[in-house]
């Protein structure tokens, strides 16, 4: 079992994130998508990041609609 996360600091923020691409890189794979997790911030309290989700066709372009 994961320790609790009681608050955010620079390795926690770092360890955290790493999972969140993680989690974000196997929901990729299982939907055949991109996703990239961009913009991670955080405070003592608070992590956000944007993630961006594409679309990929057939032929392996992204879509862009």
């Amino acid at each position: 079992m994961a320790t609790k996360i009681k608050s955010f600091n620079r390795p926690t923020a770092i360890a955290f994130g790493d999972e969140l691409e993680e989690l974000t890189q196997t929901l990729a794979k299982k939907y055949g998508l991109l996703i990239a997790v961009k913009s991670r911030k955080f405070s003592s309290d608070t992590y956000s990041a944007r993630v961006e989700v594409t679309v990929i066709d057939r032929d392996g372009t992204y879509c862009s609609y």
